[in-house]
C-alpha cells in the first residue's frame, strides 16, 4: 500500500492507495478543530478501523512534530528520542506498543525511511518524493 500525505497549515490529508493505485481510503484532519473525516473505499471490519485510528494518533504526532528538538514542545502521551543533531529518531506511545522509528534523513533533514510498529502490524515506509508548499 502507498499513502500520499499532504500537510497544510489548516489540514492534513492522507490517501491510501492499493498496489493497483486504486483509492482505499481518504483521511482529512482539520488542524484547527481536530475533526477527522475518513472515507473508506474498501470494506473492512470495525476492529481494523479501531486499530487504524489508534495508529493514526502516533502518525499524526509525527506529521506535525518539528524537525528539530524544541524544549517547549511537549510530546503529550509520547516518548521522543533525538539524535545528536536534535532530530527525532523515535516516537513511542506511552499507552500502547505503537512506535515509529525514523531510520534515515535526507540532506534537507526530511525523514526518508520510517519503521512503524503496532501490536497488530508493522509497516516499513519509504518517502519517495515530497514537495514544499509555495
Amino acid at each position: 500500500m502507498k499513502t500520499v500525505v499532504s500537510i497544510q497549515k489548516d489540514s492534513i490529508q492522507l490517501v491510501g492507495l492499493s498496489p493497483f493505485n486504486t483509492t482505499l481510503f481518504h483521511l482529512e484532519e482539520n488542524r484547527s478543530t481536530g475533526e477527522i473525516v475518513v472515507k473508506n473505499f474498501a470494506t473492512g471490519p470495525d476492529p481494523v478501523k479501531r486499530e487504524f485510528d489508534s495508529f493514526y494518533q502516533i502518525l499524526h504526532r509525527l506529521l506535525v512534530m518539528p524537525l528539530k528538538q524544541d524544549p517547549a514542545d511537549q510530546a503529550g502521551g509520547f516518548l521522543v528520542e533525538y539524535d545528536p543533531q536534535q532530530r527525532p529518531v523515535l516516537l513511542k506511545s506511552e499507552n500502547s506498543g505503537s512506535q515509529i522509528r525514523i531510520e534515515e534523513y535526507d540532506q534537507q533533514g526530511i525523514p526518508r525511511r520510517l519503521h512503524a510498529t503496532h501490536p497488530k502490524f508493522e509497516a516499513l515506509v519509504k518517502i519517495s518524493r515530497y514537495e514544499f508548499a509555495k
